[in-house]
């Protein structure tokens, strides 16, 4: 934050360009992403700019994919949320492993969650600009998840899955709120994320879509001016209907395209 001026009167004492919430290692982010998702919150001074979770480079994967007969012991549900959650994934201690442990940690996390960005880096430090860029970027969304894919590393059990969505035609605005609609009724438990960013039709802005749970909103973002419209929709959770949702999906354009 910054010191108020003094125009802004006695009762403000601070301006604040963002305010960071730091939760605990083994917390569940999901409870606070959901107030701030709620429709009470429209209103408000604050919203969800974007969600970043730590990876520990050197210790994660004994815990989202652990090997041996006390496997099992050592799996923590509550990482593989995290990844789920974020829209950041800021890999920390990239020095103490090598090229082959960071292919496989990366690839694991890909799979876990292909929306979010991953960074690099080495005692946590990096540049704050690299942090606050929540924004789906549908370009490196799909080169993340081409990677993942087609890497032969580690690959990460059936508790989470992550699917997306694609059209290359305009998706007509009461559809999708009907499907979403629908999802949330049969899902919404299951449903960790959604996140995209879609072409609607008639609407010459991008209709950005955030969720958790049975808690979405869709705002109007930037105008997409040169830039070709489609459509990307990223669903994270557990055990999602892959094959059913692709369906459903590229009904609701007509002719639209869909892979995970």
């Amino acid at each position: 934050g910054r010191p108020a001026s003094a125009s802004q009167g006695d009762s403000a004492s601070l301006v604040f360009d963002r305010i960071v919430i730091e939760t605990t290692g083994m917390a569940d982010p999901s409870p606070i992403i959901q107030v701030l998702l709620r429709s009470e919150m429209n209103g408000a001074r604050f919203r969800l700019d974007g969600v970043v979770t730590v990876v520990d480079a050197k210790n994660l994967m004994r815990h989202i994919s652990p090997q041996g007969p006390a496997g099992f012991l050592r799996h923590r549900p509550e990482a593989e949320k995290q990844i789920a959650m974020a829209d950041l994934l800021l890999i920390n201690k990239v020095d103490l492993v090598d090229s082959a442990a960071m292919v496989a940690l990366t690839c694991a996390l890909g799979q876990l969650n292909a929306a979010a960005k991953q960074l690099r880096a080495s005692h946590a430090a990096v540049p704050w600009k690299y942090v606050f860029e929540p924004e789906l970027d549908a370009v490196g969304l799909a080169q993340r998840r081409q990677a993942a894919l087609s890497s032969d590393g580690a690959a990460h059990g059936p508790r989470v899955s992550c699917v997306t969505l694609t059209a290359a035609d305009d998706v007509p605005l009461d559809a999708l709120q009907a499907w979403l609609q629908r999802l949330v009724q049969e899902r919404h438990e299951d449903l960790y994320r959604i996140k995209g960013s879609l072409a609607i039709a008639g609407e010459a802005r991008k209709f950005v879509v955030h969720g958790i749970h049975a808690d979405i909103q869709g705002t109007l973002g930037g105008e997409w001016g040169g830039e070709p419209r489609s459509s990307v929709l990223v669903l994270i959770g557990h055990k999602l209907p892959a094959e059913r949702l692709e369906k459903e999906f590229a009904r609701l354009s007509g002719s639209g395209r869909s892979n995970d």
